[in-house]
């Protein structure tokens, strides 16, 4: 029993490891939607570019990344709503850009 033990803790404390450094090429930007929509509140919807997956993620990337003056509609098929963009600064100073109606 001890040397199954023993041989169990040998494969775990004294398994490999290798570093894997990929190297991906830059992605095309995307437009990336982001939408709430619920019964009885109005919509809000985050419009934005995509971000590398790699990229360091700073307020200055993410301000950058948001799309403006973009014209954005939302219906039911019997109500139809336009909204319109709006900005928001969050607790550390940051403007955070949405649309609404």
């Amino acid at each position: 029993m001890r040397i199954c033990a023993l041989i169990c803790f040998s494969v775990f404390f004294f398994s490999c490891e290798k570093d894997i450094d990929l190297k991906l090429d830059p992605s095309e930007n995307r437009l990336v939607v982001d939408a709430n929509i619920e019964n009885g509140r109005p919509p809000v919807v985050f419009l934005s570019k995509s971000i590398d997956y790699f990229s360091k993620i700073n307020p200055t990337l993410l301000s950058a990344s948001f799309v403006h003056n973009a014209i954005i509609s939302v219906t039911d098929g019997i109500q139809f709503v336009a909204l319109r963009e709006d900005t928001v600064i969050d607790n550390n100073g940051n403007k955070i850009f949405y649309y609404t109606p």
